[in-house]
């Protein structure tokens, strides 16, 4: 079983307070034949000491670990991009430096692989917050794949590229990459593509993968503090559908159909956030975004649509008409 490489990328920055206990769950799988990347990207903190240290405790892992230093920060997605080029295992697996994963995961999901001969395996996660946890499947099994890939684009499954064996023949053969100029969204870009791409996807009934959602500092906690983050990082969702229009260009209306809706809708958002943060450039630009979608694909956003489309030039007015919108589809 251990014939396969797998390669565990694990991107690094900020994570000091985390990183050892993952870097215990990758030395302490059960799975031998394992290459332990951890690409530090210009970490301010302690993060890589903490890693060396750890390290010193499993000198069977010692040849396997591999740290490389960017020269500057870049972000996950580039840290991410270079694991796959410089990745020498048969297959990746990628886990953030603040989440961990089960000791037996690697093993589990290489078994899977060689009972099904999948290009993908997949399995859960759990998801853990400061006062709970909950379950999450990465997707539905029982529906076809179109329909998995369908879901992923349509945000009603897991997007995240974590906790899933992955052939890394998948990304070389298909030029896969995440955007490096975006810092939110960009597993969005690459979920479904790998989908898209794999002739087989298997699946683990038990949990391999646990996120943790307790960081002060994540990016899935802080874009909800301040309405500029969240702003942002609803522009950001948007580029992403663009880049999924342009990847899914020649793969089937369907899915370019669900990508439509969904931008439709993340641009009417960014919108009512630039008008609460007052930010007129950036609404402009959206409005060319909202001028670019086909009329057919705008019914996502309400009744109040044909009123958007008339007044979308008055950026007081129509700040008031998407507020009010969003609101009175929340109550």
């Amino acid at each position: 079983m251990n014939d396969y490489k797998v390669t565990i990328a694990v991107p690094v920055y900020g994570v000091e307070s985390y990183v050892e206990k993952c870097a215990i769950s990758l030395f302490e799988q059960t799975y031998s034949n394992l290459e332990i990347l951890f690409i530090n990207d210009c970490t301010p903190d302690k993060s890589v000491e903490i890693i060396n240290k750890t390290l010193e405790k499993y000198p069977h892992r010692k040849a396997q670990v591999k740290i490389y230093n960017q020269p500057v920060n870049k972000g996950c997605p580039t840290a991410r991009n270079l694991a796959v080029q410089i990745a020498t295992g048969d297959f990746i697996l990628f886990v953030d430096g603040d989440d961990y994963i089960e000791i037996d995961s690697i093993s589990s999901l290489v078994t899977e692989q060689i009972a099904s001969n999948a290009d993908l395996v997949v399995a859960h996660c759990l998801i853990e917050t400061n006062d709970s946890t909950y379950l999450l499947k990465y997707c539905d099994m029982n529906k076809t794949k179109e329909d998995i890939i369908k879901d992923c684009l349509d945000d009603k499954a897991s997007q995240s590229v974590c906790g899933i064996l992955i052939k890394k023949s998948i990304y070389i053969n298909n030029n896969i990459k995440a955007n490096e100029s975006f810092h939110v969204g960009e597993d969005w870009q690459v979920a479904p593509l790998l989908l898209y791409h794999a002739k087989k996807i298997a699946y683990v009934d038990k949990v391999i993968y646990h996120y943790q959602l307790s960081r002060s500092n994540s990016i899935t906690i802080t874009s909800q503090e301040s309405v500029t983050k969240k702003k942002n990082q609803l522009i950001c969702f948007v580029k992403t559908m663009n880049c999924l229009l342009r990847s899914f260009k020649n793969k089937g209306q369907t899915y370019l159909d669900i990508i439509y809706r969904k931008k439709a809708i993340l641009v009417q958002d960014a919108m009512i956030y630039c008008c609460k943060d007052r930010d007129e450039e950036s609404f402009k630009i959206l409005v060319l975004e909202l001028k670019s979608i086909d009329q057919k694909y705008l019914s996502a956003l309400g009744n109040t649509n044909p009123l958007v489309l008339r007044m979308k030039k008055n950026y007081y007015m129509l700040s008031v008409i998407l507020y009010f919108n969003k609101l009175k589809k929340l109550i």
